[in-house]
């Protein structure tokens, strides 16, 4: 099945990275169970005791417990004072059995907001709204923020490079496992995409709305299936083994 991979990452990183992930989830999830927001500590407190069941040496351990633990409270205030509804929090695809042509396709997706109906002021936008719950799809980064030049790979001079497209391919991805599942299909539409670089490098937050075309929607399944189609051929394999 074809899912995402991360990047190699040192042990500190990946265990900040997954520890951080799962700490959002269980704090976005009780938002969303609860109808209300639960205090700073929260999120202090399970970020200690995800840690702690980490291996790590108390080098390691008291520099991600004092870094992340600042960094979740400057986030915590950041989350209070947006108006960001909560559909759901990895949503997951394992269970759909979902194909893309040929292609058994599955990942799940970090968050997914509603979107207000206050941002869709217009009548189009009202009238989507009465038949399906508009959403934005979410993916948490936690590396330094990018620019939409940068997420939508094509820099100032219009030149697209290559690159940088690997942001804006998993947010297309998630579109297309959206879209293949015919029940979140039937009840959702997909207003927009979104890149929310929850580590704040230099205190520094993005929430970043990515828009997309048909066009650009079209380009990414055609690669989807060209390197579907590169995997499946052994010959392809014998020349990159030679």
């Amino acid at each position: 099945q074809v899912v995402f991979k991360y990047p190699f990452l040192d042990n500190d990183a990946l265990i900040f990275w997954k520890v951080y992930h799962r700490v959002l989830e269980l704090f976005y999830s009780r938002y969303k169970e609860n109808k209300k927001m639960d205090n700073v500590w929260y999120l202090e407190f399970t970020f200690k005791a995800l840690l702690d069941r980490e291996i790590v040496s108390p080098e390691s351990y008291e520099k991600l417990h004092e870094r992340w633990i600042n960094w979740l409270r400057w986030l915590y205030d950041i989350i209070k004072n947006s108006n960001r509804q909560v559909l759901a929090t990895e949503y997951n695809f394992r269970a759909k059995n979902l194909f893309f042509d040929n292609i058994p396709i599955t990942w799940k997706i970090d968050k997914i907001d509603i979107l207000d109906f206050w941002i869709n002021n217009n009548e189009s936008s009202w009238q989507l709204a009465f038949f399906k719950e508009n959403v934005v799809l979410v993916d948490y980064k936690t590396w330094s923020p990018k620019s939409i030049w940068e997420i939508k790979w094509i820099s100032r001079d219009w030149t697209k490079k290559d690159s940088w497209w690997n942001y804006f391919r998993q947010l297309m991805f998630y579109k297309l496992l959206c879209d293949l599942d015919q029940e979140f299909s039937s009840k959702y539409d997909i207003w927009w995409l979104a890149l929310d670089f929850v580590e704040g490098k230099d205190w520094d937050y993005k929430y970043i709305e990515v828009p997309y075309t048909q066009e650009e929607y079209e380009e990414f399944k055609n690669e989807l299936l060209q390197s579907w189609n590169k995997i499946s051929n052994i010959d392809y394999w014998k020349e990159i083994l030679s």
